[in-house]
């Protein structure tokens, strides 16, 4: 798989190849996270694609419908909506019809004014204020929304959370962003003007999904059900028309669904999945360790177990360098690593010992071979670096692993130049160096 991208954050033009491993070094500010944000949206939007558009159209025009029957409550409804679960029910079976209309390309303001007056029973209300109901709902859902209009709404929404609404080059802002994912002989490829996508061409799939982990982010407090719900429901937290909006899916979002909550297909695996984790968990328990405790309420503290100390630790209390593999482990545990998805980690080793990273290190190499996984990795350490091209050649897919690094708004292939990326990663030594002797 090859990734290209131009005018893309700071990037100008790259072009990224993943066959196993590739590790990306290079000077902050060069452009290496634009990689994995790029990677995560394409892959959180096109993986089971139809599946996420369809769960997110719909609850985002249940919570429009909801919110605009809550208002006209006692004028149309006579009852209380939030308490009252079978209007819940009717107004989520009317979603489901606007949706399916709208993702057909069969929606126009005329058919779903007469749909939401069948399926809510309004023929016999008040004209003025059916009328004045419906209209609200309308002005909500732009007229003659199409398909092809929700999914750029969609993948725009993804790549502007991941990139804070700048997502297009700011030196080119005039110019037209690119991002393609090339699979074998097809591809995918966007276009994003003005933090928008303007064209969308897909002629192949894509059936893995991605997790990105951030090593600046744990989720250290039990959520709330209104919290966590939504993941399951629809990718979106608000309404899909509305711009400018902070409250969307992340990268992090995920990360914290993944760690809470078990993956129901992880069920029926548990047995396979645990031999094949053998190894890998032995590795996360290098460390000291032990258990992971949540507690019984939303809000609380969670507690880790660690090796050769009686109590609990509440986790604001545990090195940050520790907590990856915490996460790590727990996701695994969870099920939400599967063969052939893709991992994408940012500056792992940030808080880790030397020790610890070369340890990491291997266990990204055990989770490659096991699960023939796709991993990206931003690093700006010599010794993990070198750990993970060490730990490859010992398990014999040294030839699944590329080296990039990024210099002057691009990115360079050095998988058989790798001098270059320590001489980058350890200009700092010979600039102290110079100094003591001079």
């Amino acid at each position: 798989m090859k990734l290209h991208i131009e005018n893309i954050g700071m990037i100008e033009k790259a072009d990224v190849e993943f066959n196993g491993i590739t590790v990306i070094c290079g000077e902050n500010g060069t452009g290496k996270s634009i990689i994995g944000k790029s990677l995560f949206s394409m892959f959180s939007h096109f993986y089971q694609k139809n599946t996420s558009i369809y769960s997110s159209l719909t609850t985002n025009i249940y919570n429009i419908l909801i919110d605009f029957m809550d208002r006209y409550s006692l004028t149309l409804f006579d009852t209380i909506i939030g308490r009252n679960k079978e209007v819940q029910d009717k107004a989520l079976e009317l979603a489901d019809k606007i949706s399916q209309k709208i993702l057909t390309n069969k929606a126009t303001n005329e058919n779903i004014y007469k749909t939401i007056e069948i399926e809510l029973n309004l023929k016999d209300n008040p004209k003025e204020d059916k009328e004045k109901f419906i209209n609200d709902v309308l002005k909500n859902i732009p007229e003659n929304l199409s398909k092809e209009d929700v999914e750029k709404n969609f993948l725009g929404n993804l790549f502007n959370n991941e990139f804070s609404n700048q997502i297009n080059n700011l030196n080119k802002e005039d110019e037209i962003g690119k991002v393609s994912l090339f699979i074998k002989d097809k591809s995918i490829k966007v276009e994003i003007k003005n933090n928008e996508v303007i064209n969308l061409e897909q002629n192949t799939e894509i059936v893995n999904n991605v997790i990105y982990l951030d090593s600046s982010y744990f989720p250290e407090k039990i959520p709330s059900d209104e919290e966590l719900y939504p993941y399951f429901l629809s990718k979106l937290e608000y309404p899909l028309f509305l711009k400018g909006e902070k409250e969307f899916i992340n990268h992090k979002k995920i990360t914290r669904k993944m760690f809470f909550e078990e993956n129901k297909f992880f069920k029926n695996l548990s047995i396979i999945r645990e031999a094949r984790l053998e190894k890998i968990m032995h590795l996360i328990n290098k460390t000291n360790l032990s258990d992971i405790i949540f507690p019984e309420y939303e809000n609380d503290d969670i507690f880790i177990k660690l090796k050769g100390i009686e109590g609990a630790v509440n986790i604001e209390n545990i090195d940050n360098g520790l907590k990856l593999f915490i996460l790590l482990k727990k996701i695994l545990e969870n099920g939400y690593i599967m063969n052939r998805d893709f991992l994408i980690l940012d500056e792992p080793e940030i808080h880790m010992h030397p020790k610890w990273q070369l340890l990491f290190a291997e266990i990204l190499i055990e989770l490659q071979k096991e699960f023939n996984l796709t991993i990206l990795i931003n690093t700006h350490s010599p010794d993990f670096l070198d750990a993970i091209d060490t730990y490859a050649e010992k398990n014999e897919i040294k030839n699944k692993c590329k080296y990039y690094l990024a210099e002057d708004k691009t990115f360079f292939d050095k998988t058989d130049k790798l001098d270059d990326v320590y001489k980058c990663l350890c200009e700092s030594l010979e600039i102290l160096d110079s100094i003591k002797y001079e």
